[in-house]
């Protein structure tokens, strides 16, 4: 299983994700792991490694060793974590 994201063009959205995955892809001193974390109240849902610098707004996908159960917590997470922290998410869909 595992989730799909689609953001909104421009800033907030895309642009935004883009400075952090570019960040986190060269290992630069804000993202020395190069996982991005996503977090909703001080809990990390997950932090998956940044595999390219640059994403296409509607073809970001987290995948993983994910039960059916767990990637919908996921969506529902991320999805409560883009309201809470004004990212311009326009879907997050469960997919097998």
């Amino acid at each position: 299983w595992a989730v799909e994201l689609v953001l909104k063009p421009g800033s907030p959205g895309i642009d935004d994700f883009n400075r952090l995955a570019a960040e986190c892809f060269a290992r630069a001193p804000g993202c020395p792991t190069g996982r991005l974390a996503i977090v909703v109240d001080d809990d990390v849902l997950t932090a998956p490694a940044i595999q390219t610098p640059e994403f296409v707004r509607d073809q970001i996908i987290i995948s993983g060793d994910f039960s059916e159960a767990e990637a919908r917590e996921l969506a529902a997470g991320i999805a409560l974590s883009a309201v809470l922290d004004g990212l311009a998410l326009e879907s997050v869909t469960v997919t097998s």
